[in-house]
């Protein structure tokens, strides 16, 4: 074997995989559950005490700062390996210092070394069901038919899982007013859209 080994069961998971696998035994491969910071901290710590451990405390207490760093790292590019898990969509931030596992971080966490056997494969039944949700939905399937509908967004909300007068509660860092983020100098600045 070479020095430089493609065999995934011979190398070492990496702190951002082990943060993914921290993630996945935090939610149990549930995509509506969510979990702490602290949660996803001991539980990373749990698996590899050396890694996440508060220096010269390894096997006593846990860093969270190296958990942190691993959520919300800005790398050069999005999705490079030096980009946080939150901006790189594997890890949604549900409010401060809670997240909740998407799609992508289920089918990342199931491919790296050391999950569970059975991961993947409840990775891919989770996944096949958000898929099917997406095609089977109503507004989907009417878009299908006629690539112009829906034609205002009001009447597609429901498919995003934005219902009519609660865009705001939905997004809390959403304005109410739609072209409140267009420039002044726009011939659509402050205008609400409808």
């Amino acid at each position: 074997m070479s020095a430089k080994t493609t065999d995934k069961s011979s190398r070492r998971a990496s702190l951002r995989e082990q943060v993914m696998l921290a993630a996945l035994d935090c939610s149990g491969g549930d995509l509506e559950k969510i979990f702490t910071s602290e949660d996803l901290l001991v539980a990373a710590w749990k698996r590899d005490r050396l890694a996440f451990g508060l220096r010269g405390y390894e096997q006593e207490h846990p860093d969270s700062d190296k958990v942190r760093k691993e959520l919300d790292s800005r790398g050069a590019r999005q999705g490079s390996a030096s980009t946080g898990l939150v901006s790189s969509g594997l890890l949604l931030r549900v409010r401060e210092r809670i997240y909740r596992l998407t799609p992508a971080g289920l089918a990342v966490a199931a491919e790296v070394v050391g999950a569970e056997p059975d991961t993947r494969g409840k990775a891919e039944r989770v996944l096949a069901d958000a898929v099917g949700a997406i095609v089977s939905h109503p507004i989907f399937r009417a878009w299908i038919k006629d690539p112009v509908f829906p034609k205002h967004f009001r009447d597609g909300g429901h498919f995003w899982g934005v219902a009519p007068g609660n865009a705001s509660q939905s997004h809390p860092n959403s304005d109410t007013r739609c072209g409140a983020h267009v420039g002044k100098s726009s011939p659509h600045a402050g205008q609400r859209w409808r």
